[in-house]
This record gives C-alpha cells, structure tokens and sequence, in this order.
C-alpha cells in the first residue's frame, strides 16, 4: 500500500492559540489539495515554543482531549478525508498536564491508543521530557519537566490505513520507544 503523507510546521507561532489554530486550519485545506492519507503537525503545533522558560501562566493554553483545538481539526479531517495527527498541550480533568498528539480519523473522530498493557489512551503523550542547562551561556535551554508529566507509555492507534505509532521529539533518542512501537504493531510510526 503507498501512503501519501503531508507535513505542516507552521510556526513560529504567536502566542494567541486561537489565530495559530486558524492559521494551521488554512495549512490543512492547502495540504488537502494534494489529498494526503495523513497530516502530521509539528510538536505543540499551535502554540510558540514556551519551555526555554518557566512561565505559570502558560499553562493557560493548555486544553482537554476533545478539546477546542482537536474539534477544529476533527473538522478538517472529516472535511478532507485525511487523518491529522495533532501535537497539543493536554490538560487532563485531573490537571495533569502532557505535551501530547491527538490522532484524528478521517471520519473526524479522535482514535484511541492502545499503551501495551492494553489501557486506552485518548493520545499519545510525550514519555521522555528534557531538561537541558547551557553551562558555556549559564542559562535555562529547555524545562519541559516543569510543564509536562511523562505519558503512561508507548501507545499504538489502529487507523483505517493500518496501525501507526508516535514519537514526539526527543522520544526519538531512545531507541527502546523505537524497538516497543515495532513489537507493538506498528507499521508507521511518525
């Protein structure tokens, strides 16, 4: 089977989530022209980069799962008849917060992961948060543990073009979370 699959990175982003969102809503009718069978969006897509700093009051932007954002791009998806695979800012009912990605059928309708002990997951939520310091500029690079628990683990989605897996950045540098989403089943893993 010969999948096509777009990628929109469309930052650097404003810190008005909504305008972002329109604004990654316009990306996903131009990507639709080129009918993809899924659209990955780039790491808390409609939002600037905030974790090269700790600011309490960014976790205003964080939402739930369905939330606005993932209704918008439901839309879309439904549309279009394309899968959308969205990185937000989760906020759990139980205020918990995650650096997630939401997978959106073509039908418009979240799919759940499945982790491997069988628990569904409402996304995919990032397992491996940095820390990083400078010590040559003696300043802060990026404190993703002060916005994001890690996720419960490495999660498999079963979409109607086969089961995909997710990766969000710097899960990639374990190799392990590569070897997992394999014996798990997945035959794309984004």
């Amino acid at each position: 089977m010969i999948l096509k699959v777009a990628s929109i990175q469309g930052g650097p982003n404003t810190t008005d989530k909504e305008k972002n969102t329109e604004a990654l809503c316009r990306l996903l009718d131009e990507a639709a022209l080129q009918h993809p069978d899924f659209v990955l969006m780039s790491e808390l897509c409609n939002l600037p980069y905030f974790c090269s700093v700790e600011d309490e009051s960014c976790f205003d932007w964080a939402e739930p799962i369905p939330g606005p954002t993932t209704e918008q791009f439901a839309q879309k998806a439904k549309q279009h008849g394309m899968h959308i695979i969205a990185p937000i800012f989760e906020k759990t009912p139980d205020v918990i917060y995650y650096n997630s990605a939401v997978v959106i059928s073509d039908q418009g309708a979240i799919i759940e992961g499945t982790l491997s002990d069988g628990t569904k997951v409402p996304a995919y939520r990032k397992s491996h948060i940095p820390y990083s310091y400078d010590q040559h500029l003696n300043r802060l690079r990026t404190n993703e543990k002060y916005y994001f628990s890690p996720g419960p683990g490495i999660a498999t989605f079963d979409t109607a073009k086969g089961r995909i897996g997710i990766l969000i950045c710097y899960d990639k540098r374990y190799f392990e979370a590569w070897r997992m989403l394999e014996l798990m089943g997945a035959q794309i893993i984004f």
